[in-house]
């Protein structure tokens, strides 16, 4: 479960460190929509994308906030988060995964905030009421620890996020596309290094054989998951049709996708 996390996280960082290499960092809400598209894809369960306020710990007395009330509503964006919960019958399994939560030094930096200690862990995802905090704002204090977070969701950021997905359906189905192709080629490669010193390297081969089989009948599988419209995903209309054809590059227009600031 640890390593499949892993490769989600890794999978999802690499496609939006490639897509945008110069501003990646600000891009929490595609973090979120492709994360929750590929959780849901793997794990055959709902996740969904969350925007709203978030507070992060630096190990100082000083904390950083995201908790614009406008941010949603301003063309340039405004300091908010997004994040990601799986959707649970029994509140208590629900799930938290934050995969920008690595960044926070980063955010930290630019904002002039100080930093004191080790960095935070490249992402967060557990239960959400270990990871998260169970109090209102105001209530939030320096020291509640860096593998820790306070959110809250609102209805701005629900709204935002729902119109953003529909006005750039096109390309979460490309982003989630190539996140689903390097998660793949990552198990297989992850697959292949474990079992090479047990099993000599004609084994391996046939392993790896099989394994392009059942990558191909997973993606086929994950397709299917989408387009059969299950909570948390995005793209249901198109996916088939990029899969198929691996799609073009992105056009110039998703370099429009809002950034988020601190400032």
């Amino acid at each position: 479960m640890i390593r499949t996390k892993n490769l989600i996280a890794t999978s999802v960082k690499d496609v939006m460190q490639e897509s945008f290499p110069d501003k990646h960092l600000a891009l929490c809400h595609a973090y979120a929509i492709v994360g929750a598209n590929l959780a849901a894809i793997e794990f055959e369960k709902p996740f969904r994308p969350v925007g709203g306020k978030a507070v992060f710990d630096t190990g100082t007395s000083q904390l950083i906030y995201m908790t614009d009330k406008q941010a949603f509503a301003n063309p340039l964006g405004g300091a908010y988060h997004c994040w990601i919960e799986s959707d649970e019958i029994d509140n208590n399994d629900r799930e938290l995964v934050d995969l920008t939560f690595g960044n926070n030094r980063k955010f930290a930096q630019q904002c002039g905030v100080g930093w004191s200690g080790a960095a935070p862990p490249p992402y967060l995802w557990g239960k959400f009421k270990e990871l998260a905090l169970n109090c209102d704002l105001t209530h939030v204090q320096p020291g509640f620890g860096k593998s820790r977070i306070w959110v809250k969701e609102t209805a701005a950021g629900k709204h935002w996020l729902a119109s953003h997905v529909q006005q750039h359906e096109t390309s979460y189905v490309y982003l989630t596309t190539q996140a689903l192709k390097k998660f793949m080629s990552n198990t297989r490669q992850r697959l292949a290094a474990t079992k090479r010193s047990a099993l000599g390297l004609a084994a391996v081969e046939a392993e790896e054989g099989a394994f392009l089989t059942l990558a191909e009948f997973n993606s086929a599988g994950g397709v299917a998951l989408v387009e059969a419209g299950l909570p948390g995903t995005v793209g249901a209309a198109g996916l088939r049709e990029q899969l198929v054809a691996w799609v073009s590059p992105l056009t110039a227009w998703l370099e429009w996708l809002p950034v988020a600031s601190l400032v």
